[in-house]
């Protein structure tokens, strides 16, 4: 992201071809993490994001990438009412604990 935007305001130009690929395996590397570790990740975005858009619209990001915690904890829990299963509980728990967590991250300065 900061790549692209530094390139473009150098006079550059981001392209884009078909011909060429690259297989990028989003959270491979952070399936083993937990916790603050795993969501270290917001950060670095959320910096880009509070660069370009300035503290007034960061709310905007922290309340999309909460959201985004909230609805998956919410739809885990969800399943586990409707199928039932300890797999989903534990499912709902830990997205839980990753929105709680994510908040944590998201409101510090």
């Amino acid at each position: 992201m900061e790549l692209c935007h530094r390139l473009k305001q150098a006079g550059g130009q981001v392209l884009y071809t078909p011909e060429a690929s690259i297989i990028h395996y989003q959270g491979e590397s952070m399936k083993q993490q937990q916790g603050d570790v795993l969501l270290s990740s917001l950060k670095g975005p959320r910096q880009f994001y509070r660069q370009m858009r300035g503290g007034r619209g960061l709310w905007l990001y922290d309340f999309v990438t909460w959201a985004g915690f909230a609805l998956r904890w919410a739809l885990y829990a969800l399943a586990g009412v409707v199928q039932g299963g300890e797999r989903w509980r534990d499912k709902a728990a830990s997205s839980r604990s990753m929105m709680h967590r994510a908040w944590k991250i998201l409101v510090s300065p």
